[in-house]
């Protein structure tokens, strides 16, 4: 792989070209650890028939009610317009911990056991999220990973 860096003051922000001959798993996490680098993306969501923009930090967590898919954050509860699978991979902090739900795991302040499963809790925030005994392991590694760094 060939690295270029061209360094160009005329530009207003970072622009990222991607050459491939074909699209690969390799590519596609290149692609996630940008995009969680520049962490400015925001999520459409809605708070009544009121249309609000979040900053992906804000975010908990997101879980469906019924057909519904809804977004937590520290403060309040949204309605968003995507699938739960399309929002596991907005960026590498979003990991699926049930079939109902996807957290963000740098926003989690803690882990709690039970016989069922698992309670994550959050850093400033009253709410927490059941994580399931199937995906407990590979969020457990994926914090203690982060925690390291």
């Amino acid at each position: 792989m060939k690295v270029i860096v061209d360094i160009n003051p005329k530009l207003s922000e970072a622009e990222v070209h991607l050459y491939v001959p074909k699209e690969n798993q390799s590519t596609k996490e290149i692609i996630r650890q940008l995009h969680s680098l520049f962490d400015t993306w925001q999520l459409a969501a809605f708070k009544k028939d009121e249309l609000v923009y979040l900053a992906l930090d804000e975010i908990l967590f997101f879980e469906t009610e019924g057909r519904n898919v809804l977004v937590h954050t520290r403060n309040e509860t949204l309605l968003v317009k995507h699938k739960l699978y399309e929002l596991e991979k907005l960026n590498s902090n979003f990991m699926r911990i049930s079939k109902a739900s996807v957290l963000n795991i740098s926003q989690v302040e803690g882990l709690k056991r039970s016989f069922s499963g698992c309670m994550a809790s959050f850093f400033e925030s009253y709410k927490s999220v059941y994580v399931s005994r199937k995906y407990y392991p590979n969020l457990r590694d994926k914090l203690e990973e982060m925690r390291l760094k």
